[in-house]
């Protein structure tokens, strides 16, 4: 069996299915459908594992994804831990080997802010892992000596090295652009300051309260208090007197 007929395989593609969606009965095997109180397979490997086959929409079920042709090469440990885990039936020895396995890649790589550890713990680490490889794969032995021996890849280090003056580069035009919007923020906050316009006035809300109008609704009294009228022949005259006029223009 390949690897894309074991994700297309009822159990697996079921018991996945409900590792990245919550609250759907699927059309098929519905007796076992559940909701996991945390979704540990996100968008990303879902997306690696599996397609979504056009003329469903609508249809939430596992039963309207097929799987992609994804070799074992393309799974990082997270997912292959989950897949393990979740599919397959291990012996408690290789249980526990890949959340070990897991653990450390989350302590020592995923999670480590300095990007470096140090020769103690390269040298205990080293034998654990060994061990742990080892009991799931015993004909790996060659292979873990040949990584063990060799020396830094000078290619694979010149394309590190280049990564990351990327990324530096990015994160210092970020900062750049992060003190430019502070400054201008800082200048608007003055002149706000200056012109008596850093304090504004809050209208108070209450639920339920309409806050859009149609014309004839909007009370303009006190607007209208502010307005004078100016009568061609009269001069000005504050609004609510009555008077008559024949040529009339509003002034603020």
């Amino acid at each position: 069996m390949s690897f894309q007929d074991f994700l297309n395989s009822q159990p697996v593609i079921h018991i996945l299915f409900h590792l990245r969606h919550r609250n759907t009965d699927c059309c098929k095997d519905t007796i076992n459908c559940y909701d996991n109180s945390k979704l540990p397979l996100i968008y990303c490997q879902w997306n690696l594992l599996y397609t979504e086959s056009p003329g469903q929409r609508g249809h939430n079920c596992h039963c309207k994804f097929t799987a992609n042709q994804v070799q074992l090469n393309d799974l990082d440990i997270s997912l292959a831990g989950l897949i393990l885990l979740n599919c397959c039936n291990l012996a408690p020895a290789d249980d526990n080997a890949v959340h070990k396995l897991r653990r450390y890649k989350n302590d020592y790589l995923s999670h480590n802010t300095e990007g470096e550890i140090t020769e103690t713990e390269y040298k205990s680490l080293w034998t654990n892992l060994t061990n742990f490889v080892l009991q799931l794969d015993p004909n790996k032995q060659n292979d873990l000596i040949r990584i063990e021996n060799r020396p830094l890849d000078e290619g694979l280090c010149s394309k590190y090295s280049i990564d990351l003056l990327n990324i530096h580069k990015k994160l210092n035009e970020e900062l750049l652009k992060y003190h430019r919007n502070e400054s201008i923020c800082q200048y608007c906050k003055k002149k706000m300051n200056e012109q008596g316009l850093d304090k504004r006035k809050i209208i108070p809300y209450t639920l339920g309260q309409d806050i859009f109008y149609l014309h004839h609704q909007i009370d303009l009294t006190s607007e209208l208090d502010k307005i004078y009228i100016k009568c061609s022949n009269d001069g000005w005259w504050q609004t609510g007197v009555m008077f008559k006029c024949q040529s009339l223009s509003i002034g603020l």
